[in-house]
């Protein structure tokens, strides 16, 4: 299965723990493949390079 994470579920997973850390489980498993462009990568470095995180 290919998974896109979107910054919302990676920075959910990051910030606490819930439903979200299943995805990610699932793709350190290899039950699932992450898929990331330029885009969604840049987005997750803006987002988590902020000095204050809004979740």
């Amino acid at each position: 299965m290919k998974t896109v994470v979107d910054t919302n579920i990676f920075l959910a997973v990051c910030l606490s723990q819930g439903p979200a850390n299943a995805v990610i489980a699932a793709c350190l498993k290899g039950q699932a493949i992450p898929l990331m462009g330029t885009s969604l990568f840049n987005e997750y470095e803006d987002v988590l390079a902020r000095a204050t995180i809004s979740a």
